[in-house]
This record gives C-alpha cells, sequence and structure tokens, in this order.
C-alpha cells in the first residue's frame, strides 16, 4: 500500500494458519495489544486458543478452511498500547 508521507517498517507478524492465498480467502489478524514481551509465550498460547474456539462454532467451523489466521506481536515494555 503506497500513501503519500508514510513509511512502512518490516511487518512483524507470523502466520499461524495459512489455507490459501489472502486475495482468495479473509485473514484475522490476532494482534497481542496489552501483552509484554515477557509473556509473549502466554499471548503464542493464547492465539492457539483463539483458533480453536473459532474452529468449534458454527457456521466459522464449516468454513475455517475459507480462513487465514495471523498472529501480530510488537511487544513492548508495557504492552502494545502504551508508549
Amino acid at each position: 500500500m503506497n500513501l503519500p508521507g508514510v513509511t512502512w517498517g518490516t511487518p512483524r507478524f507470523t502466520t499461524l494458519v495459512d489455507n490459501g492465498p489472502p486475495d482468495k480467502r479473509l485473514d484475522v489478524a490476532i494482534i497481542g495489544d496489552g501483552y509484554t514481551a515477557a509473556q509473549q509465550g502466554m499471548f503464542n498460547d493464547d492465539s492457539r486458543q483463539v483458533i480453536e474456539a473459532f474452529g468449534r462454532i458454527e457456521p466459522m467451523r464449516s468454513y475455517l478452511k475459507h480462513f487465514n489466521f495471523h498472529r501480530i506481536a510488537d511487544f513492548y515494555d508495557r504492552g502494545l498500547g502504551l508508549p
């Protein structure tokens, strides 16, 4: 994406479930807002639990192959939302 005056850094995300190209799937981003760097392991576990829960609920379970899941983590000392 090109926006005048905006410089993009290197994206910091991990694809947890890749069911196909983004133009043919829905991408779900799990954002680690509120987790600190020390809690990264907890965030990783919680991200997996979100995906598992998503797959237990209809109609999402029937359409699970239509979704990609990504974990976005950019940790600071006090979490994402705090400077």
